[in-house]
């Protein structure tokens, strides 16, 4: 499922692209129609979920697990700079020393302890520059094709 903010023709394009994909392979589409307005948080928030379902499927690991290596990674960082974050910055280094990599994975990918919520825009966005570089590798997609403005 994809959100699509219409704000070009590009964008457009794209979502009857996947319209069409689905009626190819004998699919119904679905289509909800609303004036919305997102503020920058939301964008940057949107990116980060796509690009986690765009690192699972390259894998083929799950997606809460990859959320969470992906929060450990790069945002974890931005955090321990972040004075907003000092208390959750501690939780997860706690969980890391007594539960283990894969278990902080797992609370991070289920929002189980906040983490970037706690991030301004500006921190948000240097995490996710992070990410789409250090993941480069699994061909996350533009954010701007589906009329997100992330930065």
């Amino acid at each position: 499922m994809s959100d699509y903010y219409i704000r070009n023709n590009d964008v457009l394009q794209n979502m009857l692209g996947n319209i069409r994909e689905i009626q190819s392979k004998g699919g119904i589409p679905k289509v909800t129609v609303k004036n919305e307005r997102e503020s920058r948080s939301d964008q940057q928030n949107n990116t980060m979920q796509m690009w986690f379902g765009d690192i699972a499927r390259s894998t083929g690991n799950d997606r809460v697990y990859e959320a969470g290596r992906c929060k450990l990674r790069y945002f974890l960082p931005v955090m321990k700079g972040c004075t907003n974050a000092k208390n959750a910055v501690e939780i997860i280094e706690m969980l890391l020393d007594s539960r283990g990599y894969e278990y902080t994975c797992t609370v991070l990918g289920t929002s189980g302890v906040k983490s970037t919520r706690l991030l301004s825009i500006r921190e948000f966005t240097e995490a996710l520059e992070a990410m789409r570089m250090g993941e480069a590798e699994h061909y996350l997609r533009d954010p701007a094709q589906c009329g997100i403005e992330w930065r």
